[in-house]
């Protein structure tokens, strides 16, 4: 099956339902963030806590207790996936999630930050075909409201989406948009000194990233063509 887009008003539905908070949050981070399952699955708390950095004021203990205590809704986290080179972040809807399920079910793990930021029952890190298996049970919530169902919820059709709404709303040149999207995704076919150059200047990589929080937020499929994202 060929890979297509999916309707932010179905991830909305997907999101709205009563599927666990952790399905939404991983289902989010690959949706927002581009990075596939393989590297979610890799990601631990310490890695979640790194990539909020900015959120902690000068002399603020740097604990997800402390973290956990902020906005969901105003935290944009800078993921850097060293090896892999890329650079990405994900939206405050979908750090909302990964808020909720650690406040529902992780409370007792925040001090040790070597513990998967996504666990199995028995503390081990899930495997990437049980995220893919979590995100495709979205499909039964989602046939529901379908009778003619053109495409299947699944990792590879939200990692298509993230990638057709770059290409039609970062405004760079081809050149440029094409090393921000491979950056953003883990792909990048570019140089080294690219990825370094973003890691110094990461503020404006951020800015590019802002723009496209609204096509990338599904409390905002009504009103898709929204130019700005205020918190």
């Amino acid at each position: 099956m060929s890979m297509t887009t999916i309707p932010l008003r179905d991830l909305f539905i997907a999101f709205a339902s009563s599927k666990p908070t952790h399905y939404k949050a991983i289902a989010g981070l690959v949706f927002t963030s581009s990075m596939n399952v393989t590297t979610i699955s890799k990601l631990t708390l310490n890695d979640f806590l790194n990539a909020c950095n900015d959120y902690f004021d000068e002399n603020e203990s740097k604990t997800l207790s402390n973290l956990l205590k902020k906005d969901s809704l105003s935290i944009i986290p800078s993921w850097d996936i060293k090896y892999k080179k890329q650079i990405t972040f994900n939206t405050p809807e979908t750090s909302f999630f990964i808020f909720t399920y650690l406040k529902e079910k992780r409370m007792n793990d925040l001090d040790d930050l070597n513990q998967p930021l996504f666990k199995t029952n028995k503390n081990n890190f899930l495997n990437p075909s049980k995220i893919s298996a979590y995100i495709s049970e979205f499909n039964s919530v989602l046939n529901m409201h379908h009778e003619h169902y053109e495409y299947t919820f699944k990792s590879k059709n939200l990692l298509y989406t993230f990638r057709h709404i770059c290409k039609k709303n970062i405004r760079l040149d081809k050149k440029s948009q094409d090393m921000v999207i491979s950056l953003f995704s883990g792909k990048n076919k570019h140089t080294f000194e690219f990825y370094e150059y973003n890691q110094l200047n990461l503020k404006n990589l951020k800015k590019i990233y802002v723009h496209l929080i609204p096509f990338l937020t599904a409390k905002n499929y009504d009103s898709y063509a929204q130019n700005s994202y205020f918190f």
